[in-house]
């Protein structure tokens, strides 16, 4: 089935969509995740938000590339992943300094 027809369903509300969707593209979504953050772990975490968030607001997805769509919302989680990264470092290197 193409994407564009497991969209329609998606926004008529059908779950079976979804989850055609998520066995399609979750290889390459997590494969993505994981060459950008290197630690398996935090691959499936985000793997797994990417997938959450595309059920959140698929229903208001309107593009032609749904895969290029998942890997924007990984890609986005991912810089979110490591700001707050970089914030917690900051941070203990401010408490280290402190003592």
């Amino acid at each position: 089935m193409k994407d564009s027809k497991l969209i329609q369903k998606v926004h008529s509300g059908n779950k079976e969509a979804v989850g055609i969707i998520i066995e399609r593209y979750y290889a390459d979504i997590y494969r993505f995740c994981l060459y950008m953050v290197q630690t398996e772990d935090d691959a499936y975490d985000i793997a797994q938000e990417t997938f959450l968030k595309f059920m959140k607001y698929g229903t208001s997805y309107k593009h032609h590339n749904l895969k290029g769509y998942l890997l924007t919302i990984a890609r986005n989680i991912c810089f979110n992943y490591f700001r707050d990264k970089k914030e917690k470092v900051t941070a203990i290197e401010w408490e280290e300094i402190d003592k």
